[in-house]
């Protein structure tokens, strides 16, 4: 069958049809090619896990947002909370890092290994090297010292932590283990090397006089000395009817070394997503202006903290900075928790 001249011409005008379609179907195909690679340029993040930051905080970090282009998501979370949904999610899990406000608690992630360690020269010349945890997982970013609260004439009478147990009662707001393994590793390291007075019978004689009620709240109460830390002083400050208002604050040992203290603490996550930023934002947490106001915010000490610095809790204050710190002193929990369980 022969086809006619206008048949032809159809076929032709058809096949020129299917190339300019192919041809845009080319184009599009390059395009979403293109919108791919362009997405390496979008915005990077940073995601914080913490027990002491709120989301809010991330205002704090504003200045790193600009300048490295890398933005800061916080995520308020428990210790436990943070082990339970690093378990639960895996790889599938988006927190980068997490920051702490005891060493017991970043401890407890190391020794679950989900923490990832930190090349050597990623700490700062500054940051001694009793502030980093043996492994080079986490480190000290600020520190919290354990203080007493006193009122009326017992300020006469306690400056020592030793003071205590010549009290006939104290109260406390420390309630668990990430509180007091801090305090006592101080303990137990001060106590066991003494054959008469060993740490076992100091912890022994303080938790005998503790006063169960709490009754240091009210300033009105029997209780004349609490012992607590300096971050939950301050948070508890504004409270106009408690000891905290109108007790009086005391660091001891300030004569013979320096009060004892716990540390708020930074670690990054194994299958971090960020890895790298990650690692920027660690670096820049640990400048000394930005340390500064991150541990004022938390109401702590800076880490490298000065005579010279503008905030005025941190004038002639010694918190050990010579001897050792808490954590050198995870050496004692083991030991720590054999004592306890023969006190409980």
């Amino acid at each position: 069958m022969k086809l006619s001249t206008d048949n032809v011409e159809y076929l032709c005008v058809m096949i020129k049809s299917v190339y300019v379609l192919f041809g845009c179907v080319l184009i599009v195909c390059l395009s979403a090619c293109n919108l791919e690679q362009a997405r390496a340029n979008q915005k990077q993040y940073v995601v914080i896990a913490s027990d002491c930051l709120e989301p809010s905080n991330a205002e704090i970090f504003k200045r790193f947002e600009k300048t490295e282009g890398i933005k800061v998501k916080i995520i308020h979370l428990s210790a436990d909370s943070i082990q339970y949904k690093l378990r639960t999610e895996g790889i599938n899990c988006t927190i980068d890092a997490v920051i702490l406000s005891s060493v017991f608690d970043i401890n407890k992630l190391d020794n679950a290994k989900v923490l990832q360690t930190i090349p050597k020269e990623s700490f700062p010349e500054l940051l001694s090297n009793k502030y980093i945890s043996k492994a080079q997982t986490w480190a000290g970013i600020g520190i919290d010292p354990y203080v007493l609260i006193t009122k009326g004439d017992t300020l006469q009478k306690i400056k020592t932590y030793s003071n205590l147990l010549r009290e006939n009662s104290w109260c406390t707001d420390l309630k668990n283990e990430s509180d007091w393994y801090p305090f006592y590793s101080f303990v137990v390291k001060k106590n066991d090397s003494k054959s008469k007075f060993n740490a076992k019978d100091w912890i022994t004689q303080l938790k005998s006089k503790e006063q169960k009620s709490h009754l240091f709240i009210d300033s009105l109460g029997p209780c004349k000395v609490n012992l607590t830390t300096y971050s939950r002083y301050k948070t508890n400050q504004s409270d106009s009817n408690s000891i905290y208002k109108k007790g009086k604050l005391v660091f001891p040992n300030q004569h013979i070394g320096g009060s004892y203290y716990n540390m708020v603490c930074f670690g990054i996550i194994k299958q971090a997503p960020n890895y790298t930023n990650g690692i920027k934002f660690f670096q820049y947490i640990l400048q000394k202006t930005v340390n500064e106001r991150l541990n004022n915010v938390l109401n702590k000490f800076p880490i490298n903290s000065n005579k010279t610095s503008i905030y005025d809790y941190q004038q002639n204050l010694r918190f050990k900075k010579n001897h050792t710190s808490p954590v050198q002193l995870i050496t004692n929990y083991d030991r720590l928790r054999t004592i306890l369980s023969t006190i409980n």
